[in-house]
């Protein structure tokens, strides 16, 4: 079944979802992805995750987007339920599915990206604008973030997670040795993963790290993740209307002001919406006040 059968689909499929949603398994060129689809109750809105998660990461924003869109939610390659393919988790790589998932769905799309989704929206918006109605485009990692990565507490956690990543199905066990991750030291005090991020939050990326091939990781610690594309000129080749949230790098925000600030001196209409003390996980963190936004936002189009 293709991304258009299954937009337009009224019975049952493979797997039903207690959200209403029908996970697919959808044959594109190059790989074979989990997509879930939500009731068809208006025209596509494409939801991409983050690394290490799966398309259960945009729950919080179901309720408010089911009403008026036709949700599709893939799982990444390598995440989820969909296909591992070792060595190609380079940024283009995902890049081609997502093209080859909108091809499919036979009309221009809104595009809600979180994080590498974002980055993906923003491709997926220059590259192929005649697919592209608008995008949203969630606290993308910068360059100049990505590049200093090392130094940030992201790079031991990554790695923990690698480590994790794969290696068995106990979720209790896996978000206890999460949590236990060591990730910085200050004045003499070991500041562990647990000690900044709740126990929900981390039992609930230990449960994807369940199914997540490792080597997902592999590029972006070795930064070569974004070999072959040139961010942040990519945001310039970008026309369609474009809010952008950003999280506040100060608590785990991976697009910092000046570099939030040079996005949207590219786009020609483009809406900014900062989220001070909220980290990188804006629609897990700031629910209500994303919603606010990003249902504004969908209501102007």
């Amino acid at each position: 079944m293709t991304a258009a059968d299954a937009l337009g689909a009224k019975g049952p499929t493979s797997v039903s979802d207690p959200t209403g949603f029908r996970e697919i398994r959808v044959p594109l060129p190059d790989v074979t992805l989990r997509v879930a689809y939500g009731p068809a109750h208006g025209d596509p809105l494409l939801l991409i995750h983050g690394v290490g998660r799966a398309w259960r990461d945009g729950v919080p924003l179901l309720p408010a987007l089911m009403p008026r869109w036709s949700v599709v939610a893939p799982d990444l390659r390598g995440h989820g339920a969909s296909a591992h393919t070792p060595g190609r988790y380079l940024i283009r790589d995902y890049l081609g599915d997502m093209i080859a998932l909108l091809e499919q769905c036979g009309r221009p799309t809104v595009i809600y990206g979180h994080s590498l989704g974002a980055l993906l929206g923003g491709l997926l918006a220059a590259q192929r604008p005649d697919l592209v109605r608008a995008l949203i485009a969630e606290d993308p990692p910068s360059p100049a973030f990505l590049e200093k990565l090392s130094e940030t507490a992201y790079s031991r956690i990554f790695r923990a997670m690698q480590s994790l990543a794969g290696t068995s199905r106990d979720v209790g066990a896996l978000a206890r040795q999460l949590a236990a991750t060591v990730i910085r030291e200050e004045g003499g005090r070991v500041v562990r993963f647990g000690d900044i991020r709740d126990g929900t939050a981390i039992r609930f990326s230990a449960r994807w790290l369940c199914d997540l091939d490792p080597g997902v990781y592999t590029p972006i610690l070795e930064q070569h993740w974004r070999d072959g594309l040139d961010f942040p000129e990519v945001w310039s080749r970008v026309v369609c209307p474009t809010l952008l949230l950003a999280g506040d790098e100060t608590v785990g925000g991976m697009l910092p002001t000046a570099d939030a600030r040079d996005i949207m001196n590219r786009l020609p209409d483009g809406t900014l919406v900062e989220f001070p003390r909220v980290g990188h996980q804006i629609h897990w963190m700031a629910g209500e006040a994303t919603t606010r936004v990003v249902l504004g936002f969908l209501e102007s189009l």
